[in-house]
C-alpha cells in the first residue's frame, strides 16, 4: 500500500462527512490508499458516520475511537496502524482535490530520486473562498496571519521545487512524510498542553537525525474550509502563547530554533509582564477595526498592499494577546479556564492579563 491518511475528528460530523467524500473522488486506485480516523474522545455520531461512509464510499477505513488524548496523542495512536510506505496528515476539514495523494506519493518519489533522502512534502491548503467573505476572510486567507502561503508565493524560491522551506511550514493538515521514518523517529510529541507545536516538532527533528528537508507542492491541494471570526482568531492566539511555555520546557532545542529566545526563561516571564502593561493601550486601541472586519465585505481586487497594511496593524494586539496566554501559563492558570471573552476590553475598559 503505497499511502495511508490520518486525522483526528471530534464532534465536527458535517465536516468529517465532507472530507471522507473528497477523499473517496481520490484519482488514486482505491487499492493503493487506506484512511484511518482518529475519534479524539467520545462522539459516537462521529464514529457511526465514519463507519458507515467508509463502507458506502468504498473506502479502505479504519476508525479508530479513543479517549480524549489531542491532535499529538490521537495522530501517534494511527501512525501506529498506518500500513502505507507514506502517510499524509490532513485535517477533517480539508477538502483533498482529486488528484491530491498521487501529486503527494510523486512528489516523495521525485525527491528521493533526486535528493537521495526523504522528504517531507508540505501540499496547499489555503482558506477556502465563501460567497459572503468578509474583510476578515480576505485577511486570514491572503496574509500570514495563521499560515505563510503569501510569503512563500512572493519569495524568489517559490519556482524551486527543491528549496528546504524549513520545519516552520510542516503543516499538519496537509503534510506527507515516511510512515517508518515518522515511527522511528517517536511519533509527534505530547506536550502539557495539547494545542499547538507538534507538527513543528516532529519536523524539526526529522530534519535534524535525517536531514529531511520540507518541500512544497502546490498540485498537492487540499483547501482548508475553516472560518475564523476575530474573537476565535485571538483566541488560537492566547491558546498557543499558552501552549508555548509547555513545548519550550519539553523541546527546548525546537523551540529555541523557533522563537530565537528561552521563553521559558524568566527573562520572558519578567518581559511578559512589562510587555502586557507597556503595550495594553496600543492593543487596545487596534481592537475596534480589527472586530469590525467581519462587518465588510471582501473585495477580491483589494491590492495586495492594502491587506498587508491591516495586517501590519493588527500585530500589536496579536502579540498582547499571545502573551497573555504566555504569562498565563507561567502563573498556573489552567487551560481550560482560558476564556478570550474575559481577556477582550468592554469599550472604555483596561485590556486584562490573562492571568
Amino acid at each position: 500500500m503505497h499511502c495511508s491518511v490520518i486525522f483526528p475528528t471530534r464532534g465536527r460530523p458535517a465536516k468529517l462527512a465532507v472530507c471522507l467524500s473528497h477523499l473517496a473522488r481520490q484519482s488514486m486506485a482505491r487499492h493503493r490508499f487506506e484512511v484511518l480516523v482518529g475519534i479524539d474522545g467520545p462522539d459516537d455520531e462521529s464514529e457511526r458516520l465514519a463507519g458507515r461512509l467508509g463502507a458506502e464510499l468504498g473506502l479502505q477505513l479504519t476508525v479508530v475511537p479513543l479517549p480524549r488524548l489531542g491532535i499529538a496523542g490521537v495522530k501517534n495512536e494511527l501512525l501506529r496502524r498506518a500500513r502505507g510506505t507514506y502517510t499524509v496528515s490532513i485535517n477533517d476539514d480539508v477538502l483533498p482535490h482529486p488528484a491530491f495523494l498521487d501529486a503527494h506519493l510523486a512528489a516523495q518519489r521525485e525527491a528521493y530520486e533526486h535528493l537521495g533522502r526523504h522528504a517531507m512534502i508540505l501540499g496547499e491548503s489555503a482558506f477556502l473562498a465563501h460567497h459572503d467573505d468578509s474583510a476578515f476572510d480576505a485577511l486570514v486567507r491572503r496574509t500570514s496571519m495563521i499560515f505563510f502561503y503569501d510569503r512563500m508565493i512572493a519569495s524568489p524560491h517559490a519556482a524551486d521545487p527543491w528549496h528546504d522551506w524549513g520545519f516552520r511550514h510542516a503543516w499538519n493538515l496537509n503534510l506527507s512524510l515516511p510512515t517508518s521514518a515518522a515511527v522511528d523517529a517517536g511519533g509527534f510529541s505530547v506536550f502539557p498542553c495539547p494545542y499547538g507545536y507538534e507538527d513543528l516538532e516532529l519536523a524539526f527533528r526529522l530534519r535534524e537525525s535525517a536531514s529531511m528537508p520540507v518541500l512544497w507542492r502546490r498540485d498537492a491541494l487540499a483547501p482548508h474550509d475553516h472560518r475564523y471570526s476575530p474573537e476565535g482568531y485571538l483566541d488560537r492566539e492566547l491558546k498557543l502563547g499558552y501552549a508555548a511555555l509547555g513545548f519550550a520546557r519539553t523541546a527546548p532545542a525546537c523551540a529555541l530554533a523557533t522563537f530565537r529566545r528561552d521563553i521559558a526563561s524568566g527573562e520572558e516571564r519578567a518581559e511578559c509582564r512589562r510587555f502586557l502593561t507597556d503595550h495594553a493601550a496600543e492593543a487596545r486601541a487596534r481592537l475596534p477595526e480589527f472586530l469590525a472586519l467581519t462587518l465588510r465585505p471582501a473585495h477580491s481586487a483589494e491590492p495586495e498592499a492594502a491587506l498587508r497594511e491591516i495586517y501590519e496593524r493588527h500585530l500589536p494586539l496579536k502579540r498582547w494577546v499571545w502573551r497573555a496566554g504566555l504569562l498565563a501559563a507561567f502563573e498556573g492558570v489552567p487551560f481550560e479556564s482560558l476564556d478570550i471573552s474575559a481577556l477582550l476590553p468592554a469599550p472604555g475598559s483596561p485590556m486584562r492579563s490573562a492571568a
